[in-house]
């Protein structure tokens, strides 16, 4: 019965996968730029946002307006699924954009924009919990800031950073870099960025109790988000505020705050902003006696916050769910709820939460008259709560207010008593140069001789350097064009050289093939004519029609080295995919070997015949050569991206290649195996490989053991 009901289990997950496999509309690659976008699962506003966006970047001609067309995308949409990946392709492309010549200003513009996708990385990483990783994001991407004089990003930069030493209980680092981003922001005018420091400084002070001075604060930085129309800053005032009446016990006041942060975060469509304002709903609901309500919000967040793998929000919510399980007597779902959240906490850094996670998990364990576990939580608590916000912390946070008050008003009055003083200077000036006048003139003439003299010295010397210049250009440009004339001269000649040359094997391949192909069938007629020949005669007929075919293979292969690689080859974009499919279905595979495509292959410029006969002959010899039972040989096709190049890789589990035998593959006519054991190869495949290669700018390697295969790797440059 138990195996029975297994079995119907696993038909359903099977139809499941199915189904869920079948609903999947992923996205063509060269289409949308991105791997697995997944556009059953995109919103149409979404969908319209990145159609808009890739018309206008196939539409660009430069690097700086693709990135910018791909950016639309990275800023205005608020899908996780989505975004990063298009930030990433954003990223990647300005890496290799940089390392070709840009005039300066379109320099700085990439590493702006350049740095911006470091600062979106730093805040995945920041979501995700990986803080070591978001810092070191954030630090480069402020380094490249300050080089190229991006005042408005370096501030953004900075709050991010001080966002994530505000969280580590590391606040006076914290203020320091919002102080900084509000110094920087009122000095270029930046009203978005001057609120969105005033809004972090007043987080800063709510959470030292000074809410008279936090409530200033968010409403300066509201009023101006106001004023911007920005929807995602006045959402997060709204809830910071929200935060403040919640503590006063003003519920009503809090809950329409929250409200309204809510049908914000929720038409911006942000998944970590509306778990938040769930949280803070739920929080309201579970003051108020509603239990099951709260509960039910606080699982919506949870189930969002782990679709944004917001790590500080899931770590919340999960702290929440467990004082809230605590008040409804299931004391046992409350301890695994707190404790997921300090699991996560610890895996943060983050004190505060720390802290939370302790106090619940504190109370769970005075339920359960677990004393000496009541007491451990209880030291945590009190050591988290004091290294968060302590007297020196607070002290810390009035110093940076002050000393940043202090600086403007100096500022001020700097500028005042240098009004005075240079009036005073002034004065004191008119007074000197009266009386230094003469000498002044007298001196000045005389240096006015010097420099005169000085100056026609240098340039009678330049007008000869000059001279001297022409001249010797004149002579290097007469000689390029003698040298231009000659290299044309032998080009014309070695092409008549090499038209000849192939018209030459081709007769010679021609008159030496017919008496091979009439003898031929002269051992054919005498075997037809003749069936009862003794086996001697048998024996020698067949040495007789082997040597001829092994000539006739031998004629052919000149031929086709002589005409691998002529002409002027038409380049095409070539999807490697579909034409090495074309090739292993032209491919005699009588023992079954087993071919794998081992990763996605690329599409390559390159005239396609040629790049068949490469892969055709590299899979033909691992097939050849592989003396494994059917079945048993396998042949591996690998692709890897390499800077301005394309590498392929073929190899096999065949027999491989004797150390002494590898230089001497490539040579025409030589093979590493007798012919005894394969008699259909001519030793010409591996040379026409090597010669289609070479020609085309790439190079190729052999890698092999006797008795483990052999792997050759050829690369094909990528066009500009």
């Amino acid at each position: 019965m138990g195996k029975a009901i297994s079995k119907y289990l696993l038909i359903l997950l099977v139809l499941l996968c199915h189904t869920q496999l079948k609903s999947q509309e992923l996205a063509p690659v060269d289409t949308y730029l991105i791997d697995s976008l997944d556009l059953s699962a995109v919103s149409e506003k979404d969908k319209e946002l990145i159609e808009s966006s890739l018309e206008n970047y196939r539409a660009c001609e430069t690097d700086i307006c693709k990135v910018r067309a791909i950016s639309k995308i990275v800023e205005d949409s608020w899908d996780a699924n989505i975004w990063p990946k298009y930030n990433r392709w954003v990223h990647d492309f300005i890496e290799q954009s940089i390392q070709q010549p840009h005039d300066s200003a379109t320099l700085v513009l990439l590493k702006k924009s350049y740095a911006g996708a470091l600062n979106n990385i730093g805040y995945l990483y920041n979501i995700q919990g990986k803080n070591d990783l978001a810092l070191a994001f954030y630090e480069k991407c402020l380094n490249i800031q300050e080089e190229v004089d991006d005042k408005p990003g370096m501030s953004g930069t900075l709050i991010n950073s001080g966002y994530i030493f505000l969280n580590q209980g590391l606040i006076e680092k914290a203020l320091e870099y919002y102080y900084a981003s509000l110094s920087i922001e009122e000095e270029i005018g930046n009203q978005t960025g001057i609120a969105t420091a005033l809004n972090g400084i007043g987080y800063i002070l709510y959470k030292q109790g000074d809410n008279e001075k936090a409530l200033e604060s968010y409403t300066q930085s509201l009023v101006i988000r106001r004023e911007l129309k920005d929807d995602y800053g006045i959402a997060t005032c709204l809830n910071n505020i929200g935060l403040l009446f919640r503590d006063q016990k003003e519920w009503n006041k809090a809950l329409s705050y929250y409200e309204e942060c809510l049908t914000l975060q929720e038409k911006l469509a942000d998944k970590s902003g509306i778990a938040i304002s769930l949280n803070n709903i739920a929080f309201i609901l579970k003051e108020q006696g509603q239990l099951s309500k709260a509960y039910q919000k606080y699982n919506e967040s949870l189930k969002l916050s782990k679709e944004a793998s917001d790590q500080s929000s899931i770590a919340t919510t999960l702290n929440s769910l467990g004082s809230l399980e605590l008040l409804r007597g299931n004391v046992r779902s409350a301890q695994q709820y707190a404790t997921e959240s300090l699991n996560i906490a610890n895996r943060l850094k983050y004190p505060a939460h720390i802290r939370d996670a302790s106090e619940t998990l504190m109370e769970i364990a005075r339920k359960q008259s677990r004393w000496k576990e009541a007491l451990e939580h209880y030291e945590v608590y009190i050591q988290m709560r004091d290294s968060v916000f302590n007297e020196e912390t607070i002290a810390a946070s009035i110093n940076e207010r002050f000393k940043y008050n202090y600086e403007k008003k100096a500022l001020a009055d700097s500028i005042k008593n240098a009004d005075e003083q240079r009036i005073l200077d002034a004065e004191l000036a008119a007074s000197q140069a009266k009386q230094s006048r003469l000498s002044a003139l007298a001196k000045k003439q005389k240096l006015q001789l010097y420099f005169l003299i000085i100056t026609v010295v240098v340039v009678l010397i330049f007008i000869l350097i000059i001279n001297n210049r022409m001249r010797t250009i004149k002579e290097q440009k007469r000689i390029i064009e003698e040298q231009n004339i000659d290299l044309k001269k032998h080009k014309t000649d070695l092409e008549y050289l090499n038209d000849d040359l192939a018209q030459f094997a081709h007769t010679v391949s021609h008159d030496l093939k017919t008496p091979l192909v009439g003898i031929m069938g002269v051992i054919q007629l005498l075997e037809i004519e003749y069936p009862d020949l003794e086996e001697t005669l048998k024996e020698r007929l067949d040495l007789i029609r082997d040597s001829a075919l092994k000539s006739n293979d031998l004629i052919t292969g000149i031929l086709e080295y002589s005409e691998a690689g002529r002409g002027n080859a038409v380049k095409e974009n070539v999807d490697v995919n579909k034409l090495l499919k074309s090739s292993i279905d032209e491919i005699n595979n009588k023992n079954n070997i087993n071919i794998t495509i081992a990763s996605e292959l690329p599409t390559v410029s390159c005239n396609k015949y040629q790049f068949k006969q490469i892969l055709t002959n590299l899979i033909s010899n691992a097939i050849k050569y592989n003396h494994r039972g059917k079945n048993e040989g396998r042949v591996t096709i690998e692709y890897t991206f390499k800077p301005g190049f394309h590498e392929f890789t073929v190899a096999d589990n065949g027999p491989g290649i004797p150390k002494n035998q590898q230089t001497k593959v490539f040579e025409i006519f030589k093979k590493a195996h007798s012919s005894r054991e394969i008699r259909d190869s001519s030793g010409v495949g591996l040379s026409i490989v090597k010669k289609l290669v070479t020609q085309n700018g790439g190079a190729i390697t052999l890698d092999s053991e006797e008795g483990k295969g052999a792997s050759f790797k050829f690369t094909w440059p990528m066009e500009p």
